[in-house]
């Protein structure tokens, strides 16, 4: 199954999409720091303020509007401010996707369907301060929403509709909301479909070998 779009986040590629299938990144006040593996420059640093964000937009034949079905990977550290780590739209209110921090340890899923914004059941687990493989699915054909972190899956039946992932990407910030992440993310992946534990397992080292270092 091949990604929609893999945004390594390292200093090698910055804002680049691994294989340019999909619009650069717009960096916001960020920077580069140690990663998964503790090597410098493969991870995105952000600072927990208003203007230190992500912006991907969904560009190029919208490929990063999945409709139906999804699923999104990513390595995350959170640092202790709460506030997105991703959220399809860049405004606070309106249909979207999102997975946000609160509080010490708290990481919610939440999602509106496409175009009325109505609320779904949200699904949480615990994150800590350190790094974690964390991941989103959804099916519309089963209506399952799926978290997972620390290698485990949460899940609950939110509904069969069509997901709000119209709009651009942010990660850190969005607008019309005044608390903002701080912490690192490193290779942002974006699937098509539900991928399964045993494909999600496979795709864990993604980002992680030495071609994706910064030097």
């Amino acid at each position: 199954m091949h990604p929609r779009a893999v945004y390594p986040f390292n200093k090698k590629l910055k804002g680049n999409e691994e294989k340019r299938r999909n619009s650069r990144a717009k960096l916001s006040h960020v920077g580069f720091a140690k990663g998964p593996r503790g090597v410098p420059g493969t991870a995105l640093s952000f600072y927990g303020q208003r203007k230190s964000f992500v912006e991907i937009p969904n560009g190029r034949r919208g490929m990063l509007d999945t409709i139906k079905s999804i699923t999104i990977l990513a390595w995350v550290r959170y640092d202790g401010r709460s506030g997105p780590i991703i959220q399809y739209n860049r405004n606070f209110r309106g249909p979207q996707l999102s997975l946000w921090m609160f509080g010490p340890t708290k990481l919610v899923l939440r999602l509106t369907t496409r175009y009325n914004s109505r609320k779904t059941k949200s699904v949480s687990a615990n994150l800590y301060r350190r790094w974690n493989f964390v991941g989103i699915t959804y099916e519309k054909r089963t209506g399952i929403l799926k978290l997972l972190a620390n290698r485990r899956f949460k899940k609950v039946y939110v509904g069969k509709f069509n997901l709000a992932t119209q709009f651009p990407v942010r990660l850190g910030a969005v607008r019309g909301y005044p608390k903002y992440f701080r912490g690192r993310v490193a290779c942002l992946q974006i699937y098509g479909r539900k991928l399964n534990a045993w494909q999600i397992a496979k795709r864990r080292k993604k980002c992680l070998s030495r071609k994706f270092d910064s030097h």
